[in-house]
């Protein structure tokens, strides 16, 4: 994972770069986007290292193929609304804590506000859905496919969420993460995972665009995360048992393994890195 660390260096001190820069040369109408801006600039030189990893090991991913299938609307649509839900209750929690404790587990983004819209939809929804899709399901999955389906869902998607950098978006990400890998696996084509990762992306846009008061951004959420909230508890309820290509129950060997994963040298460090960012961030 030390391209991954590179990654969050990297990105910190273009950061930085790009701000100065923007300033010296007189394009302070930019600097709201600096930091997507970087961040997709060292999503690419990251995507070096991934596309180096992937050459190196070709062979040994195409010995699992997958297997192309259709994608059918109840599928998508499925995959959609659980993201839409998770995401709706995460920010509904996350309001109702900055409301008892004044603490949040997310960093503020009013920055975005000041952006070109069409600048702002393509850093970031368009850019992050195409590039992190192809790096983190079209080859880190792959990757580690070869050891099991569930395995390399769960990992790729937990790395995928501490690269976001703050305590919110790990847990949102890791899971948008599996539901990425989930209609990847079972339709074995990756464009369907970056159009669940663009419209997830381009809520976030619209809300960001949308002149709405914080007053009724606020009663908006809080009136679809509640509305979210029970569709998942009524879900959850009624919900049969299916046998997709990737299943939910998890079997022991992918604990051991997810374990192991997890506690090696290098994980260790960039777990703690990233989260040892996520709490700077959110305390500082």
């Amino acid at each position: 994972m030390g391209h991954q660390l590179f990654f969050l260096l990297g990105t910190t001190v273009l950061t930085a770069i790009v701000g100065s820069a923007l300033s010296i040369i007189g394009m302070e109408y930019l600097e709201s986007a600096t930091l997507c801006i970087t961040s997709d600039l060292m999503q690419l030189v990251a995507g070096i290292f991934f596309l180096v990893l992937y050459l190196v090991n070709r062979r040994k991913i195409k010995e699992t193929p997958m297997v192309k299938s259709k994608c059918t609307p109840k599928l998508f649509v499925k995959c959609i609304l659980s993201i839409f839900v998770v995401n709706m209750v995460l920010s509904l929690m996350d309001m109702l804590l900055v409301n008892f404790t004044g603490f949040s587990l997310t960093m503020p983004s009013e920055s975005m506000t000041n952006m070109n819209p069409l600048l702002m939809f393509f850093t970031v929804a368009v850019f992050p859905a195409m590039v992190e899709e192809l790096l983190y399901r079209g080859v880190l999955y792959r990757f580690l496919r070869g050891h099991g389906v569930q395995f390399a869902a769960i990992t790729s998607s937990i790395i995928f969420g501490l690269i976001h950098l703050n305590f919110l978006q790990f847990f949102f990400a890791s899971f948008m993460g599996v539901v990425c890998c989930y209609i990847y696996e079972a339709t074995g084509k990756i464009r369907y995972s970056m159009l669940l990762h663009l419209l997830n992306n381009s809520v976030l846009v619209l809300f960001s665009i949308l002149p709405l008061t914080n007053e009724v951004s606020a009663i908006v959420q809080i009136a679809l995360g509640v509305v979210s909230l029970v569709a998942a508890i009524v879900h959850l309820v009624y919900r049969k048992k299916n046998h997709s290509a990737l299943k939910t129950d998890i079997t022991k060997k992918t604990k051991k393994n997810c374990l192991y994963f997890f506690t090696s040298v290098p994980m260790t460090v960039f777990v703690l890195a990233c989260l040892g960012v996520c709490a700077y961030m959110s305390f500082a």
